[in-house]
């Protein structure tokens, strides 16, 4: 007769029992445990004036990195949701917290992490694990420090990466995506895991007139961002007519011309990296500007970087963008100061390729003074040093400086 295989304890499969005592785990969880100690200011030898039965309490508890799923009811494909995957865990195992020295990973933090941080603040409030006082100083000491800067506060960065990826691969005129990370509140039989919900909505569009003709814009929305919903960019109308007291906002729409021309112009990043980076300012970070005609237009910048801008028209409480100005274009604010200076016209403009992003990584610059210092006098030198693993890698172009230089000393002559 076949023997029959003994049931695992109640609460427990084989499989993770098996993991629970691996000594392996245990001593992962150890180390991670103290570096987030250190990480936060404590000694870290405190952990080990626990008990070993003490001591399990906050370790022995399956943990894992976060998996990734597409919500009910959404659509993304699945080498989008691949592409997330391989990113946000390369993420999690090449960045580190606080400081770097100590070696904690966001992958440490938001596994061991959470799980200690949480059976901290249990025995903390409950004391029901058995710990004589001696032993409660130190969770005592412990909580104080988790609760004066909380772990998800310091998971934030994690949130930041999920955000800007999703972001990336969001396409106005196509569809958007958002995300949920979604961390257990509670968690028994000796396990944890986080999961990372993707969710998506379709495009959204209108038409306006402008000059007599139709045309096609699409409202520019942000995806979901954990408990806050899919919503629609919009600016504060006193960022535009300061003189008004009143609240009230205008949603923001971009037309079909716009986007071609941000594909044409902005042409130093993949195309995912672009929508973020010429999105992200329509989301969050209104910035505007007037020419020395008075005409409006917001910038499109990261940081302290400008890329170019975007002129508008306003009706009916919306604001439509029209296109997309190179930082160059002679009515911008950048551009009049350059065209003063260099006595440019918009045809020299495209002829160099100004135009382009792309120009001010291609074109040494150290041979050509005369237009260096024009685009510094304009604010430009951000630009010139944007260094991000985000955009192309470019080398100077020896025939393209050539042409640049030949034309500029022809032209100062």
């Amino acid at each position: 007769m076949a023997k029959k295989k003994k049931k695992a304890p109640s609460g427990k499969s084989p499989d993770v029992r098996k993991r629970i005592l691996n000594k392996t785990f245990i001593d992962k969880a150890c180390v991670a445990i103290k570096k987030i100690l250190r990480a936060y200011g404590l000694d870290p030898d405190i952990f080990d004036r626990l008990s070993k039965t003490q001591r399990n309490v906050f370790i022995l508890t399956e943990t894992d990195a976060p998996r990734f799923k597409v919500a009910e009811g959404s659509h993304m494909p699945r080498q989008l949701v691949e592409m997330i995957n391989q990113s946000t865990h390369h993420f999690l195992r090449n960045n580190y917290y606080g400081d770097e020295s100590i070696g904690l990973t966001y992958l440490e933090m938001a596994t061991f992490g959470v799980t200690f941080y949480s059976q901290i603040l249990v025995v903390h409030d409950e004391n029901d694990r058995g710990f004589p006082p001696e032993q409660m100083k130190i969770v005592d000491a412990i909580a104080e420090k988790f609760m004066a800067y909380s772990l998800y506060n310091a998971l934030e960065a994690i949130g930041v990466h999920l955000r800007k990826s999703v972001q990336m691969i969001s396409k106005v005129n196509f569809r958007i995506y958002g995300y949920e990370w979604r961390i257990p509140s509670e968690y028994g039989r000796g396990y944890f895991k986080s999961t990372v919900f993707f969710y998506s909505e379709e495009s959204e569009h209108i038409y306006f007139k402008y000059k007599n003709q139709f045309h096609k814009a699409f409202h520019v929305k942000a995806g979901r961002v954990n408990s806050h919903p899919f919503h629609g960019a919009e600016i504060d109308h006193r960022f535009i007519f300061p003189e008004r007291f009143d609240e009230k906002f205008f949603d923001i729409y971009i037309q079909s011309h716009a986007l071609h021309r941000i594909k044409e112009r902005v042409d130093i990043f993949p195309a995912h990296k672009r929508n973020f980076y010429v999105m992200d300012t329509l989301l969050y970070m209104h910035r505007i500007v007037y020419n020395s005609h008075g005409r409006a237009m917001l910038e499109c910048y990261h940081d302290d970087v400008l890329f170019g801008y975007y002129p508008f028209t306003i009706q009916q409480n919306k604001i439509f963008i029209l296109s997309f100005l190179p930082v160059i274009a002679l009515d911008t604010p950048t551009g009049e100061l350059i065209e003063r200076r260099l006595h440019l016209q918009k045809e020299d403009t495209i002829y160099l390729g100004m135009d382009k992003l792309s120009f001010f990584f291609t074109v040494d610059f150290s041979q050509i003074p005369t237009l260096y210092n024009v685009l510094v006098e304009a604010k430009l030198k951000p630009l010139l040093d944007f260094d991000s693993e985000d955009r192309f890698l470019f080398e100077h172009d020896p025939k393209k400086t050539l042409m640049v230089k030949k034309f500029f000393e022809q032209s100062i002559k």
